[in-house]
């Protein structure tokens, strides 16, 4: 088609570009040329033509399609677009990406005021700086910046170029990438650092990184006031602390260095005014990116916990031996009626070792109705969560009866497990000393009543007995006065009969006072005197029943007072005086 145009003179020129295979079997790129000898002769039948090699141009030329092709997979994948700018003309070109983070038209001129219409306005200072810098040479002809666009949204650009000459005069050629993610990530890891640092100043800690040569890379607000140490960058143990604790703390770091495994240990070390302190430490091994090895630690002051833990076991001991010197009986017991604390009064009445493994309960000390006993009052104490006080009378496992006086009341740990706490005195002898008390209380009321009965009797003894002889013994002497002047003779008789009168009357008397107080009371005894007084009753009322007892009665030299047994003689005086009168 071409040589016909040609020869038809509708071209004075023809050229061709076409691979051919050569004769060693290889393919090339030639370009044919041909021209018309004479170009106004028409047909032009004369042409020259000439063939060149073009292979290495056609190499060259694909060589460098690839590399754009390569070139813009590589702005694609790491987001970053290219520019040149025309000082002389002030007009930029730039591709797609670069027009796109600036939010400019995809096509049209662009101009250095488009651009800085986009700056940020206080970075385009920043930027213009920058550029007069790579003009002047100040920077090798280097442009470098980092700015902010105005866009939605925040956005940060990085642009680096080069000033080089042209034909027209220095042009400026770069790559612009958009770092508004790496930005957002500088900025977080700011603030986060802030943030950390500001936990570690005004955390109740002291705070501590070192390097695995034991020197000193940071230390918090807290450490530099408790102990001072202002310039502490580069310094080991050994700078900082005296001898002795630097070789520990040093043994310490190097054990720690060495199986990176995290310790906390309590340390006690003076503060910068000498004062000794406990310390609650944590250390640790980490690797920062380039995997150099740190070893961090963390310090509580724990002082205040110490000495409450030595005041709370001093006095957890100061309390055990009181309970363990007491002479009653403490004991704590789960809700399961197991034992889990006792004091030695408790152990050694019992016979029992209670101890936080041992698992005695009360089925190993008392039988099962008692147990049962306890577990109800138990029971209701945790409950009604209220102490109870009783009086319990059980036996004790080696067979002794006791009574005791118990206090139980409810405990709860920490952990809201219940248990029941107790107290318990022997009040044995006070028991016993009460029911005696009662006793005797009854028996004082059952003297008292014979008392009054023997004052009835007397009163009565001495109305029949005395009133009616010296009733009589009056009217004999009235008669006496009557009868001296008329009758003398008869005056010895009626002498006789007031001797008989007072005769029976001190009889009566003598065996009165014998009735209130026996004499062989003081002389024989109790017991004697009783069987007297029984064989006196026997021998003159002869009764049908009487009974008899082997034991001797008790004497009064042997602890009984004198007034009970003169109670008691005029009782069974009584007894047996009423027996005759009521007999048959």
């Amino acid at each position: 088609m071409w040589m016909v145009r040609l020869r038809a003179g509708e071209c004075g020129r023809f050229e061709l570009e076409k691979r051919m295979l050569h004769k060693n079997r290889a393919l090339v790129w030639i370009k044919l040329a041909v021209s018309a000898l004479w170009p106004g002769q028409v047909p032009c039948m004369t042409h020259i033509a000439t063939i060149e090699d073009i292979s290495s141009r056609k190499a060259n030329e694909q060589a460098l399609r690839e590399a754009n092709e390569r070139l813009s997979l590589a702005q694609t994948a790491a987001q970053f677009g290219t520019w040149e700018y025309d000082f002389a003309t002030s007009i930029a070109e730039c591709d797609a990406y670069v027009r796109a983070v600036f939010g400019l038209p995809g096509t049209g001129v662009i101009t250095q005021a488009d651009f800085l219409r986009r700056t940020y306005p206080a970075d385009r200072a920043a930027v213009l700086a920058s550029i007069q810098a790579a003009l002047t040479d100040a920077n090798d002809g280097n442009f470098a910046v980092e700015q902010r666009v105005l866009r939605d949204g925040d956005c940060w650009i990085a642009a680096t170029g080069k000033i080089y000459q042209s034909h027209t005069g220095p042009r400026l050629i770069g790559i612009l990438q958009d770092i508004t993610a790496r930005k957002r990530t500088e900025f977080a890891q700011l603030r986060d650092a802030a943030i950390l640092q500001a936990y570690f100043d005004n955390a109740n800690l002291i705070a501590w990184v070192k390097d695995s040569d034991h020197r000193y890379v940071y230390l918090n607000a807290r450490y530099l006031a408790r102990f001072d140490d202002r310039d502490y960058l580069g310094k080991t143990k050994s700078d900082l602390w005296p001898a002795d604790y630097a070789a520990r703390f040093q043994q310490d770091h190097e054990d720690l260095l060495a199986d990176e495994q995290p310790r906390e240990r309590l340390d006690e070390v003076p503060d910068n005014r000498g004062k000794s302190k406990f310390w609650l430490c944590h250390e640790f091994v980490f690797r920062d990116a380039a995997g150099a090895r740190y070893v961090g630690g963390t310090g509580i002051e724990s002082t205040a916990r110490i000495k409450a833990e030595q005041s709370q076991r001093t006095s957890e001991a100061r309390l055990r031996a009181f309970l363990d010197n007491s002479n009653f009986m403490a004991w704590i017991k789960d809700a399961d009626g197991r034992y889990v604390f006792a004091n030695e009064t408790f152990m050694q009445r019992n016979g029992v070792v209670v101890s936080d493994s041992s698992q005695i309960s009360d089925f190993d000390l008392w039988p099962a109705e008692v147990v049962k006993r306890f577990h109800l009052i138990d029971r209701q104490v945790i409950d009604q969560q209220r102490a109870m006080e009783y009086v319990d009378d059980h036996g004790a496992p080696n067979g002794a009866h006791n009574w005791w006086l118990k206090h139980k009341f409810p405990l709860t740990d920490q952990d809201g497990k219940q248990y029941v706490g107790a107290l318990a005195i022997d009040i044995t002898e006070r028991t016993e000393l009460r029911i005696a008390r009662d006793e005797l209380r009854q028996l004082s009321r059952g003297l008292q009543v014979v008392q009054e009965e023997e004052r009835k009797r007397i009163a009565r003894e001495i109305h029949d007995e005395f009133g009616g002889t010296l009733s009589m013994i009056k009217g004999s002497l009235y008669r006496i006065e009557k009868e001296v002047a008329t009758s003398p003779a008869r005056f010895p008789a009626i002498l006789e009969q007031l001797r008989a009168m007072i005769d029976a009357l001190l009889l009566a008397s003598d065996t009165l006072v014998h009735r209130l107080r026996p004499p062989s009371l003081d002389h024989l005894g109790l017991d004697v005197t009783l069987r007297r007084l029984i064989k006196t009753f026997l021998r003159s009322a002869r009764p049908r029943m009487f009974g008899r007892s082997a034991r001797p009665l008790p004497d009064p030299s042997r602890g009984i007072c004198s007034q009970p047994v003169s109670y008691c003689t005029r009782g069974v005086d009584q007894c047996t005086e009423t027996r005759v009168r009521n007999s048959d």
